[in-house]
């Protein structure tokens, strides 16, 4: 790839084809945590739930994960102001979900754990796409498509949060 272009292309689509993919196990954990609620009983129900509950934080910080490595990549510069912009929504996303992680009545280390490496996370990001040199007039990429599967974590997070502490 001698193109810069295409060179700055390749990461953005493994990228979106990795949100993809863990959408898609999400969804997949989900019916089985639902199929598991209904036939293997409750102990198996929980563990998905964990495991979904894993899942969901994985989807409100990949976004911010491939921020970070995209500007670690191709520099400050290379990273153009759309993007910079869909990092500091997704870094919001994920402080929000810490938030509600924390929010817990009981504090417990499933949802501890996960709170603080997602506030952490979430703070680097924000802190790293504010602070950025000025992009390049070439720096055109679009930024990462990944509102859908932020808003999916999110929500999972929170309807997690809200069935546990029912539980």
């Amino acid at each position: 790839m001698s193109d810069p272009a295409a060179a700055r292309q390749f990461p953005k689509a493994l990228g979106q084809r990795f949100l993809q993919l863990l959408l898609l196990g999400w969804l997949a954990c989900l019916v089985l945590t639902v199929a598991a609620g209904f036939t293997l009983g409750e102990n198996v129900m929980f563990d998905l739930l964990s495991l979904l509950l894993l899942l969901s934080v994985a989807l409100v910080a990949a976004p911010a994960v491939l921020f970070l490595a995209y500007a670690e990549r191709h520099g400050p510069a290379a990273v153009p102001r759309e993007m910079r912009r869909s990092a500091i929504g997704s870094g919001l996303s994920g402080l929000f979900a810490a938030a509600v992680l924390w929010s817990f009545p009981r504090p417990a280390l499933l949802f501890m754990v996960p709170g603080a490496v997602l506030a952490a996370l979430a703070a680097l990001v924000i802190i790293r796409a504010l602070r950025l040199a000025p992009p390049d007039a070439i720096a055109g990429a679009p930024p990462l498509r990944h509102r859908g599967a932020t808003i999916t974590g999110v929500v999972t997070i929170v309807l997690f949060v809200i069935l546990a502490a029912k539980l």
